[in-house]
């Protein structure tokens, strides 16, 4: 059986089998996927995403990587943290890293992360 939010008034709908899992909604603006990730720490995704990932939260699907640049519900297992906004709207580009940058993840103390953020330790 199918089923779905099928408007009466006739308009578009997209149905699916009773029972079966919503679409995965597309990702944030700015959210770069990083390949490359060796398959040693690959991860599948959580089973039931988290309401709400704060921004700069680092995490891994699979063998991606991803950066959430702004807060928002994910199924990524987060690994770690960056102090640096990604995603600024006001900004020409919006997104601070362009397809084809490198990106290397390096420790920093918790004083450094406040430091980078802008906030004291």
């Amino acid at each position: 059986p199918f089923g779905g939010a099928c408007p009466p008034s006739g308009g578009a709908c997209s149905p699916r089998p009773v029972g079966a899992p919503s679409p995965p909604k597309p990702p944030p603006p700015g959210f770069p996927f990083l390949g490359g990730m060796s398959e040693k720490i690959a991860t599948p995704r959580r089973s039931t995403p988290r309401q709400l990932i704060p921004a700069g939260s680092v995490g891994i699907a699979g063998v991606q990587t991803g950066v959430y640049p702004i807060t928002t519900p994910g199924g990524w297992q987060i690994i770690g943290k960056t102090p640096l906004q990604l995603f600024l709207s006001n900004n020409n580009p919006p997104s601070l890293l362009q397809a084809g940058n490198i990106v290397k993840f390096v420790p920093i103390s918790e004083e450094e992360f406040l430091n980078q953020k802008g906030e004291k330790a």
